[in-house]
């Protein structure tokens, strides 16, 4: 059974981004995009695929091999490396141009990891 976006887009605009910590993240690529797996079902309609990579909305982070990339990935793996946490999409556009489902993220507690990145000066390419 292949899983629609569009009910999935209606399901994470609706419900609390918090309320659902089922994506534990695998992977931090850089300071803006990991990668995680979801242990269950969001809803009876829609499910991210097993292993799917998530770009952070409104955060602009350093590509690797440009300055400050270090920084940037660490930030970002301090706050949610191996943890779960819960995702909201706060746009029509769901993925970006390398399927990359852009999303807003939560810590369990309630906290907006993206942003604290944009706090921590993440908002454009460098710091």
């Amino acid at each position: 059974m292949k899983f629609k976006t569009l009910p999935l887009l209606l399901l994470l605009l609706t419900a609390p981004a918090w309320a659902d910590c089922d994506l534990r993240v695998s992977r931090v690529s850089d300071g803006d995009t990991f990668h995680a797996r979801t242990y269950t079902v969001i809803s009876a309609y829609v499910a991210f695929p097993e292993d799917s990579g998530f770009r952070l909305y409104n955060v602009r982070a350093p590509e690797r091999k440009e300055a400050d990339y270090a920084k940037a990935k660490a930030d970002l793996e301090s706050l949610i490396g191996a943890k779960f946490v819960g995702v909201k999409i706060p746009q029509k556009q769901i993925r970006d141009r390398w399927g990359r489902f852009i999303v807003d993220v939560y810590l369990c507690d309630g906290t907006h990891v993206n942003q604290v990145m944009r706090d921590k000066g993440w908002t454009d390419k460098g710091k």
